[in-house]
């Protein structure tokens, strides 16, 4: 490695060399590097040595770097080759962002967003989707730290948005000869996929999705844009986090925002988060076409967001997971899963996992679940039961 380690992680390759770490989570690592014929930085991301004959956990990498490589679209990172180190590990590249993930560019602007700005924001990555869901791809995790905010080369240029991390995207049939290849064991029914922070009803319930999942998880992003947080995260555990997907009616998010919230972007949101996908926005493009529409004038007077008070069971939105196993009982039949979650990976992620290039090690502690967990949760006999694992190669 360019930093004097002796550690070379792609083992000699005559295509790339290593510059330094970005990050790693429990299923790989990634990279900054260098193209060495070009002389172009580049991400590099790989499996693990010891999980390189996994053949699930390869074919999860060769699907995302196929879909990344097929989708030619200025909102969604653009992979540039997928290849082995001598010893089989296998890795994909993809094109170096400076920049952060969403969920860093709110925190470091005090949590939230303008509306003016989360609109733009919102359509962007609902562009990156339109496209997505038109070649027949489902991200099946969109959130913050899969988003991420593009450094402008000047100050006044526009912030770009681009998707990441298609690691748990599921195939359609929809995509015609120029989809990605299906996984060769694809997911089950009753088996979610995804981030339970920014789960669908449907995905917390193990049923089939379709691209409306995409749409409630974005109406969930561009809530926490302008609200400084989501409708549900009073919610303490998995379970309960699945349950209010369910069955729990979000409030507005003027409720909870402290700026102006248009009305009509409460109803634009409202209807993205429905709980029957029906009654949702019926694709990307009309979630786009709704949100240019609105009026983003301030409203009269920014409503007091202690108008909606959340269940007293639930009073911190920064409840911590830590790494230990968590365990919650079934409430509701088919809705509210039993779970056990286990191996909460490292937040502060890089750009090939939802974060910044700009890496810095996490310290070690409390973890809140919301944004870093990705979850697979298997139905058990008729009820939701347990089996948590981190989704994506473990690293989102």
């Amino acid at each position: 490695m360019a930093d004097g380690s002796a550690y070379d992680p792609l083992e000699g390759s005559d295509k790339y060399r290593v510059i330094r770490e970005l990050g790693r989570g429990g299923m790989g690592e990634v990279f900054l590097g260098e193209h060495i014929a070009l002389g172009t930085q580049v991400v590099i991301k790989l499996l693990h040595l010891e999980l390189s004959t996994k053949s699930g956990l390869v074919d999860r990498m060769r699907l995302e770097a196929q879909a990344c490589a097929r989708l030619n679209h200025p909102n969604i990172v653009r992979v540039t080759d997928f290849d082995r180190t001598p010893k089989g590990r296998p890795y994909f590249v993809m094109e170096y962002l400076p920049g952060r993930s969403l969920s860093e560019e709110t925190e470091a602007r005090g949590g939230y967003l303008p509306v003016v700005e989360a609109l733009d924001m919102t359509r962007q990555a609902l562009e990156g989707l339109a496209y997505a869901h038109e070649a027949g791809l489902i991200h099946r995790d969109i959130k913050l730290d899969n988003l991420f905010v593009v450094e402008p080369k000047k100050p006044t240029d526009r912030k770009l948005v681009k998707i990441l991390d298609f690691g748990v995207a599921k195939v359609t049939d929809t995509g015609g000869d120029d989809a990605p290849a299906p996984l060769m064991v694809p997911t089950g029914m009753g088996v979610v996929v995804g981030t339970p922070r920014f789960f669908a009803p449907e995905q917390a319930r193990g049923q089939k999705l379709d691209h409306r999942a995409d749409i409630y998880a974005m109406g969930l992003v561009l809530y926490n844009l302008v609200a400084g947080r989501g409708p549900f995260d009073h919610c303490q555990t998995i379970t309960e986090m699945a349950r209010a997907h369910v069955l729990t009616p979000p409030a507005p998010p003027s409720q909870l925002a402290s700026q102006s919230v248009p009305p009509a972007l409460d109803q634009a949101v409202l209807r993205a988060v429905a709980k029957a996908p029906d009654e949702r926005w019926p694709s990307a493009e009309a979630f786009i076409e709704a949100l240019t529409a609105i009026d983003a004038q301030p409203a009269a007077a920014p409503t007091n967001a202690t108008a909606f008070q959340a269940p007293a069971h639930g009073s911190s939105p920064n409840h911590s997971m830590g790494g230990q196993a968590l365990h919650a009982s079934p409430s509701v039949s088919g809705a509210s899963p039993a779970v056990t979650a286990s191996g909460a990976t490292s937040g502060h992620e890089t750009q090939a996992m939802g974060g910044s290039p700009a890496y810095t090690p996490a310290p070690a502690g409390p973890k809140r679940y919301g944004y870093g967990v990705a979850v697979i949760v298997a139905l058990l006999s008729g009820a939701i039961g347990a089996g948590i694992a981190t989704a994506a190669l473990g690293m989102m």
